[in-house]
């Protein structure tokens, strides 16, 4: 097999002697492609409205309390992941469609080497910073040099 760019496989479930076809029913493995690697974060889609690709961003990452990391907005990915059904024979009951109307914000580290030395899931709380609403971020400046040295006192595993 080759690979289609740089990464590597986790869950790779095949041991000598298994068979494996070209049309499966069941993944071998996964591969996690490290040639682009970037941090999404989701937000409700109302703090969203002036986010644009290039604002800067600050990052506090669970993994590395004490410590900010900047970036900058990619884009935002306008999907959710409530407009998705499974499908089925039945009509969906319209009382029962939803949406926590979260969308995701693709986010490139500003030092690439953050980026290739974070583990694939975890989590950390960011911040964007637009062009509109400056006079208040401040407070989102302070809020997340608070939670950086929180990060130490409230271990992410105890988080609910």
């Amino acid at each position: 097999m080759l690979a289609p760019s740089d990464g590597y496989v986790v869950n790779w479930l095949v041991q000598p002697g298994t068979m494996l076809s070209p049309v499966t029913v069941a993944a071998a493995g996964t591969f996690v492609d490290t040639s682009d690697i970037a941090l999404v974060a989701v937000f409700p889609q109302n703090y969203l409205t002036y986010v644009q690709k290039g604002n800067p961003v600050e990052i506090v990452l669970d993994p590395y309390p004490g410590r900010i990391f900047t970036a900058k907005v990619d884009h935002v990915i306008a999907a959710t992941g409530g407009g998705q059904f499974a499908p089925s024979g039945t009509i969906t009951n319209a009382a029962n469609i939803g949406s926590d109307g979260l969308y995701a914000v693709r986010i490139k580290f500003d030092d690439a080497a953050v980026a290739r030395n974070l583990s694939l899931g975890s989590g950390g709380t960011a911040a964007i910073y637009t062009t509109h609403g400056k006079a208040v971020h401040i407070i989102s400046k302070v809020a997340i040099r608070m939670k950086k040295w929180l990060a130490y006192v409230v271990p992410s595993a105890q988080k609910p």
